[in-house]
């Protein structure tokens, strides 16, 4: 009776000792796993933040370059120019109104107008409605004042008719006569950011940008908008319930968030300054599910481990009496097995949905990605469009000399001569067609599904889209190898890698004397090979090992996403692209891309 006593505390301080290591191991699995989820979570959102800053950026920047275009466009100016002349600037003005109708449309802007001197609207998108703006006068408004002031500015705020928030962005016409420029009206752009939001609320998080004041005036949650993620002083009250600031009914509430130790957070600047993009993610799930699979599993370890040392303890101390308490102790750690058998599929399970949920935002990741592709063609569009505009107004004005030759040929009875004006004429429209067409086969969002094409198709539009740069940097460009051949790639986006890597080489090359550019162009039974190459400075050593690597950029104002847009475009048609070590100077940048059947 006396040692089955004993042997009996024996089993109780065992059991406990089971218990105790296998809370521990439990407990400290548990908090492991969730700091570890939390880390990765952590590295998600900074991710997903800088991601959506970059879009953000970009869409800011295609905007910019709309009412930079439409400043310089003659037919506007033109149009200013008999605003105090009613007889002809009534239907002047109904015919911009109708261009501005349609350019909004296809640039994805909410409204586009015109303004005269006094701030009185000319000329609007959006003529056709109830809310028109034409006959307006915005004067009052900063944007007008600060752009007559300083040739640009911007402003977010309420509309004062549809109460829409949006990004104003106005740029001063000045006259293009002899003399000094005289401000002749201002083009005002408004973009509304609908489909931004929507983007970003299909990925379920919270996401929100804040102002210097820390005002949220973009996001995927409309009761966040307009709230304020810190205190506002009576004055920053006041000046966001003027109509010259946001123009809001009442004061601005506080942020409707309250922290926790599970709302987790991230933030990245925008492209805008004082602007901040936030991304908010409420993770009490994942961390609950990373604590409980982590105590499962260190709880089951530690029962294991110690179970299978006491076992084997008590079969050397007591081999000949524990055959019975084996048994027990075999079905116990059978019925273990079996729950934490249980309790592990379930949790398998568990994480099987977070992988399916994972694949479904890597599918959103991708279509963001393919959005970043076509805003950064968009701002490439943007920083060669000047100089597009100047290869356009050379043959523009040409055609208006030989217009009034020909005019006078034919009043001297002289057609012949006429005839040879008007085939000058017809050359360089179709000088001013094949630029045009172009820029716009370059600006279409692609289908992005690989074909067979002419490799000489892509360089001569991104040479013709690159040449007045090169002209004005006075780069000599010269292209070698073969002709006539056929890849598998789509003409479009092959093309963005192109005027990319130009692009490149002419910013290494500013300042340079006899600067060149080389297009090398080889192929094999296999592969086509285009080398771009320079004789600038090259690629500084400290830049190689990130050269692919997004955001990484040695330029003041670059985003560090063109190189890598351009590989994973390459990487898409089944190619690659490649930085070659020369010994001479200058950078080098291989192309290669599956060759075609003939």
């Amino acid at each position: 009776m006396m040692f089955f006593s004993d042997d009996a505390g024996w089993l109780w301080r065992r059991a406990l000792i089971v218990g105790v290591v296998s809370l521990a191991t439990a407990l400290a699995a548990a908090e492991v796993t969730v700091r570890l989820a939390r880390q990765d979570l952590e590295r998600r959102l900074n991710t997903d933040a800088a991601l959506r800053a970059a879009m953000l950026g970009n869409e800011l920047e295609r905007h910019r370059s709309l009412p930079f275009v439409l400043a310089h466009d003659a037919e506007i100016r033109n149009a200013l120019r008999t605003a105090n002349t009613p007889a002809e600037s009534e239907e002047t003005f109904e015919g911009l109104s109708e261009r501005f109708e349609r350019f909004a449309q296809h640039a994805g802007a909410a409204t586009v107008y015109l303004l005269e001197v006094s701030g009185r609207t000319l000329a609007a998108s959006n003529w056709r409605t109830d809310t028109s703006f034409v006959g307006e006068n915005y004067s009052f408004r900063p944007y007008y004042r600060d752009a007559m002031k300083n040739g640009a500015a911007e402003l977010f705020t309420l509309g004062t008719v549809s109460r829409v928030p949006g990004l104003y962005l106005a740029r001063r016409i000045d006259s293009s006569g002899a003399g000094e420029p005289v401000p002749v009206g201002v083009i005002v752009v408004k973009v509304e950011f609908d489909e931004l939001e929507a983007q970003w609320r299909s990925s379920g998080d919270g996401a929100y940008v804040t102002d210097e004041r820390g005002v949220v005036l973009i996001t995927n949650r409309p009761e966040w908008r307009f709230t304020t993620t810190r205190p506002l002083s009576q004055r920053d009250q006041a000046a966001l319930s003027s109509p010259e600031q946001l123009g809001l009914d009442g004061p601005v509430p506080p942020f409707p968030t309250t922290p926790s130790s599970s709302l987790i957070g991230a933030d990245h600047d925008a492209g805008k300054p004082g602007w901040t993009v936030h991304v908010l993610r409420d993770a009490r799930k994942e961390l609950a599910t990373a604590r409980l699979s982590g105590a499962a599993i260190g709880g089951f370890g530690g029962a294991l481990l110690s179970l299978a040392v006491l076992v084997a303890h008590a079969i050397r101390a007591r081999e000949k009496t524990m055959a019975a308490r084996r048994e027990a102790a075999r079905q116990e750690l059978e019925a273990q097995v079996n729950l934490r058998t249980r309790e592990l599929k379930e949790t398998n399970q568990r994480l099987i949905q977070e992988v399916d949920e994972r694949t479904r935002a890597e599918a959103t990741l991708h279509a963001l990605q393919d959005e970043l592709v076509q805003a950064n063609k968009l701002a490439v569009l943007g920083q060669i469009s000047a100089g597009v505009a100047h290869e356009i107004n050379q043959p523009v004005a040409a055609i208006r000399s030989y217009v009034d030759n020909a005019r006078a040929f034919l009043e001297r009875a002289q057609p012949s001569r006429a005839a040879a004006n008007l085939s000058a004429i017809a050359s360089l429209t179709e000088r001013i067609g094949t630029i045009t067409h172009e820029l716009l086969t370059f600006s279409r969002k692609s289908s992005g599904t690989p074909q067979q094409m002419r490799v000489d198709d892509a360089i001569a539009g991104a040479l013709l889209l690159m040449r007045t740069r090169f002209r004005a940097l006075g780069i000599k460009h010269v292209r070698n190898g073969e002709s006539g051949l056929q890849v598998i790639a789509e003409r479009a986006r092959l093309e963005q890698v192109l005027v990319n890597l130009l692009q490149n080489a002419a910013d290494a090359l500013e300042g340079i004397r006899d600067a060149k550019v080389s297009i090398d162009v080889r192929a094999n039974s296999d592969d086509v090979t285009i080398e771009i190459a320079d004789n600038g400075p090259g690629v500084a050593p400290e830049a190689l090992e990130g050269l692919f690597t997004p955001f990484a950029t040695s330029k003041p104002k670059g985003l560090g996403l063109g190189l890598v847009i351009s590989r994973d475009i390459l990487a898409e048609f089944g190619g690659r692209l490649e930085h070659l070590k020369h010994v001479q100077p200058g950078a080098s940048f291989l192309l290669t891309l599956r060759r075609a059947n003939d």
